[in-house]
Parts: C-alpha cells; sequence; structure tokens
C-alpha cells in the first residue's frame, strides 16, 4: 500500500492544547475535527522534519497492527501518530501516589508489558519514563515502540558525528558509541531495553539517575553509571537488577527472566 493510499482514508484531528516541545517532535492534546473536543482524549506525536515523517510513517502503521490503541491521523496535512490520552501521566508523574512498598509491583508491571513487546518481536529502543504511562485504572502502558529508532537513525544520516540520544541516561553503552558500520546505524536490541527498563527501575525505586553533561562525558568515557552504593533497593531487588546492567549485552537477562524474578519478590508471590 503506498503513503498516499495510506492518507486517503485517514481520520483528521485538530490541536486542543500543547503537552511537550521536544528535540524532533512536540506532543499535542488532540481531538477529532467533527466531534465534540470535551469528548476526546488522544495525545499525537508530530515530527518537525519531512524526511523524519516519510521515515517513521512505516513504523506507524507497524505500530497500529502491533497495538490496537494506536492509530494514525492526519494534524494540518501531516500524518501524526495518535494515541489515548493518560491524565495520569508518565511513571514518574505516577510515582507521588505510589507508596514505596507497592513501587515493585509497579515496576513489575513495566517488566510484564516490556516482555509482551518482545514476545511480539517487537525491540522498543527507547524505554523511559515519558514512554512508560499510567492509565485512569493505574495499568502501565509502555508507548512509542520503535519510533526512536526511526529517529535517531534519520538524523544521524550523512552525520560525521551521532549526537547523543535522547534520555542517554538510560541507555546502555552501545547505543551511545558512535556507530561502527558504514551505514552509521546505532545498534538497538532487546538486550538493550532490559538496560534501560534497569535504569528506569532504579530511579523508581532509589534516586534519580545521573543527568549533567559531565555525568554524560563521564559515562561516554568510563561505561558504567556511577550509582550509589549507599541507596540501593534491598538485596533481593539488587540481585535482580543488577545482571541487567552488565556491558556485554549477551549476558544480560531476558525480560522473561526478569518479569519472572520480580514476581517471586511479590508479596504471596502475585
Amino acid at each position: 500500500m503506498s503513503q498516499s493510499q495510506n492518507h486517503t482514508n485517514l481520520q483528521r484531528v485538530q490541536i486542543l492544547e500543547l503537552l511537550a516541545l521536544g528535540q524532533d517532535s512536540d506532543l499535542y492534546r488532540v481531538a477529532f475535527v467533527d466531534d465534540s473536543p470535551q469528548q476526546q482524549h488522544l495525545v499525537a506525536r508530530k515530527f518537525r522534519r519531512r524526511n523524519t515523517i516519510n521515515s517513521t510513517l512505516e513504523v506507524m502503521f507497524q505500530l497500529v497492527r502491533a497495538n490496537k490503541s494506536y492509530f494514525v491521523a492526519i494534524l494540518e496535512d501531516i500524518p501524526v501518530i495518535v494515541a489515548p490520552y493518560y491524565g495520569n501521566g508518565n511513571i514518574k508523574c505516577y510515582l507521588s501516589r505510589v507508596p514505596e512498598p507497592f513501587r515493585i509491583q509497579l515496576i513489575t508491571s513495566v517488566a510484564s508489558e516490556l516482555r509482551k513487546l518482545h514476545e511480539r518481536d517487537f525491540v522498543h529502543g527507547h524505554i523511559a519514563p515519558e514512554n512508560i504511562l499510567v492509565d485512569n485504572d493505574g495499568q502501565v502502558v509502555i508507548t512509542n515502540a520503535q519510533l526512536e529508532i526511526v529517529i535517531r537513525w534519520e538524523v544521524s544520516s550523512g552525520q560525521e558525528t551521532v549526537p547523543l540520544p535522547a534520555s542517554w541516561q538510560y541507555r546502555p553503552q552501545e547505543e551511545l558509541r558512535e556507530p561502527q558500520d558504514a551505514d552509521r546505524k546505532s545498534p538497538y536490541s532487546k538486550a538493550g531495553d532490559v538496560f534501560s527498563f534497569a535504569a528506569v527501575a532504579y530511579e523508581i525505586l532509589v534516586e534519580p539517575l545521573p543527568c549533567s553533561k559531565r555525568d554524560a562525558i563521564r559515562r561516554l568515557m568510563h561505561g558504567a553509571h556511577m550509582l550509589s552504593s549507599v541507596h540501593r533497593p534491598d538485596d533481593h531487588i539488587w540481585a535482580i537488577l543488577e545482571p541487567c546492567f552488565r556491558e556485554d549485552p549477551t549476558r544480560r537477562p531476558s525480560m522473561i527472566e526478569v518479569e519472572r524474578s520480580l514476581r517471586a519478590s511479590l508479596p504471596c508471590h502475585e
């Protein structure tokens, strides 16, 4: 199916509110053009560069096929990926409502959703708090799978120097290094998602990850995060997360293993 054919029957949406400005794209709360805005709870990601829009279009349709809550629509004559709008926001925004004893259960839910994505043979490519949302029932929803991969490949195409990826503090070392292959594409993998999951879990359970420019330089030079040896989750949870931070991607556990271990740590082994 050609892109022009894809556009023919797409619904149109209109902007209700700007939610966030990003480096390569912006987020808007939107509504269908023909419906009452008060009845709509949708969010659209609009890319700024025409090349990025063309590159991500097929990924948008792949996401729709993999997740029925997504769809592609037209915003100001540009195709955009549209998803439900969740008033609870992302997982970091939601934390203030979650007592500390229940945060293990929260990250276990994230592990479960990421495991399901991997079982469908999807690499996410950008597991970070802003892409982990919480719906009105308190259920975790992972969004924007693979979009960051395409955006970064588009940005790095033909460039001598590839910039650090968005939310670099959650990324494994192999995604921070300069690409070595001829097409200048940074590697993405399920093992990379596992590292990123552990980084998000560490923030939820312990403290924010180092994320200053100085910290970025340190990571590029030395690889590992300077994680606190004082402020850590209990030994059992740390024993689950620590292998996820291994520098060698092939030695990291799968999300199936991580989820299983986390569930075993929950009260009553949920």
